[in-house]
């Protein structure tokens, strides 16, 4: 199923801001105050994990349904390991993130890839993680998606490099209308 033109014009709403957005904030003790939290609850979180993880460099699925499918056949959670550099976290907890991401979120609330499904496991991973990294969270789980949809290279584009932000929460409240209405 396509996307509506009012959730893909949202998205790439999303993702501009998340790519032109000139106050990334890594450098400030309120980001890095924010993830860490975040990596806290990520390596809490990634200790929880009922399967081995595995990263390698080969992106693992082809899309939601070849994960869940081979990740209930082999009982091993494989987890992509490029692009793994990150302003704030380190290249482990961004890998932990990634894992945490896909069993806490798409296998547990069975949410596909899709704008609304990156969207709703956000959503439904608020409640992990503290309030006050939500802003933090949306950027990395639906800015960056986002970033590549706005980007007519998607990740290849130039233009895409992993940022340490948060987004505003006009981008969450126009998102949870069109979705959650």
């Amino acid at each position: 199923m396509s996307e509506s033109p009012e959730l893909r014009r949202a998205i790439e709403a999303v993702g501009k801001e998340y790519i032109e957005n000139q106050k990334c904030k890594a450098d400030t003790a309120d980001i890095q105050r924010k993830y860490e939290a975040v990596a806290d609850t990520v390596n809490k979180l990634f200790n929880q994990i009922q399967v081995p993880v595995i990263f390698q460099e080969k992106d693992p699925y082809s899309d939601y349904e070849d994960m869940a499918t081979t990740v209930a056949k082999e009982q091993k959670l494989r987890v992509y390991s490029g692009h793994a550099g990150h302003p704030v976290m380190s290249d482990r907890e961004n890998l932990k993130f990634r894992a945490v991401h896909d069993w806490f979120g798409h296998l547990r609330y069975d949410v596909n890839f899709t704008t609304e499904g990156e969207f709703m496991k956000w959503f439904n991973m608020c409640d992990t993680f503290p309030i006050w990294t939500h802003n933090v969270l949306f950027a990395e789980v639906v800015g960056q998606l986002g970033a590549i949809k706005y980007l007519p290279d998607s990740f290849e584009d130039p233009r895409y490099e992993q940022k340490a932000t948060e987004l505003p929460p006009r981008h969450i409240h126009n998102m949870a209308n069109i979705l959650l209405d």
